[in-house]
């Protein structure tokens, strides 16, 4: 417990030392008239920012000047609505449907070692907070498509397998479940859940379980490798404006988060956290107290330690060393 106080308290230091940083923004220079100029401006000039590596465990944003929020109108008053997460799954070939206000894909970078790994588990936890987001059939009758952020899960399994409504069960194929249960018993008989079921969004353990041995890692790495470095890890989240199944290269905006060194007990939040990011109109705009937060929270579940409130001196600290705007 001394050892997850003393991260907890580095942490802050740090997160204050780096927040004191930031110099107080300068009063806006008076503009000057446009110089004149007798060549005409050069067209086709602009080019793409390049990308660096994506370091883990940190939600990355990547902003575009074309970014346009969602506008809605109330009583003349032009306001920005938040989108809605709805879930759904990414069978095989099946394509992304168009239209929707972010797209956005829950990536696992290989499969798992074994279900002893802890890659496995948070393959599971990630797996399990995806099959407690409302199901997208629930959410379409009352919202529009543009207003929502379509998540998927790629998977192998056929659509009869899937359920279909909102509060069906999965129908698993026998050879299917016997191949988990296969798994079990290389792993010793280890199981957090009766393996017979049943399987359902209500009982995400099981049928978690079964997804990390039928996601589609094949097709996962085929939308991991629009970043052009190597990606086996994960999981990985990625939100775009577009569907990626069909695009040659990473869109200008896109928000991206690696949970490859989150604690499997942590990722929950952060799946949180990336729903929290993805409903903003202005999505790619990060909440940097929230992401310290989240940080220090890993470092002391990492040494064995439990899990302070410390939110609110995070927004002290914060608070005293940011400058005003």
């Amino acid at each position: 417990m001394h050892k997850a106080a003393a991260i907890a308290c580095a942490l802050l230091c740090f997160a204050g030392a780096a927040s004191a940083q930031v110099q107080p923004t300068p009063p806006p220079e008076k503009k000057k008239p446009p110089a004149t100029s007798k060549e005409p401006a050069k067209k086709g000039t602009a080019t793409r920012p390049v990308r660096k590596p994506l370091p883990s465990g940190r939600l990355q944003v990547h902003p575009s000047s074309k970014a346009t929020p969602i506008i809605n109108r109330h009583d003349g008053v032009r306001v920005a609505t938040r989108r809605i997460t709805a879930a759904t799954f990414l069978t095989p070939l099946s394509p992304e449907p168009p239209r929707y206000g972010l797209y956005s894909y829950i990536l696992l970078g290989s499969p798992p070692e074994s279900l002893n790994s802890t890659r496995w588990r948070r393959y599971h936890k990630t797996i399990a907070a995806f099959l407690s987001m409302p199901d997208f059939r629930e959410v379409i009758p009352y919202v529009p498509p543009e207003r929502i952020n379509l998540t998927f899960l790629p998977v192998m399994c056929f659509v009869s397998e899937l359920p279909k409504d909102a509060t069906d069960l999965f129908n698993f194929t026998p050879a299917r479940l016997e191949r988990h249960r296969s798994e079990h018993l290389e792993a010793g008989g280890i199981s957090p859940h009766d393996i017979a079921g049943p399987y359902s969004r209500s009982n995400p353990a099981a049928t978690a379980c079964v997804l990390v041995g039928s996601y589609n890692y094949a097709r996962a790495a085929a939308l991991l490798s629009l970043f052009g470095t190597p990606h086996t890890d994960g999981p990985y989240i990625i939100s775009a404006t577009q569907p990626l199944s069909k695009a040659d290269a990473l869109p200008i905006q896109y928000l991206y988060q690696d949970l490859s060194s989150v604690p499997p007990e942590m990722v929950v939040l952060w799946v949180e956290a990336f729903i929290r990011q993805a409903r903003e109109p202005e999505f790619w705009k990060t909440n940097t107290e929230e992401q310290i937060i989240l940080h220090i929270r890993d470092a002391i579940a990492e040494a064995g330690g439990q899990l302070p409130d410390f939110s609110s001196a995070i927004k002290s600290t914060l608070a005293t060393v940011t400058p005003p705007r």
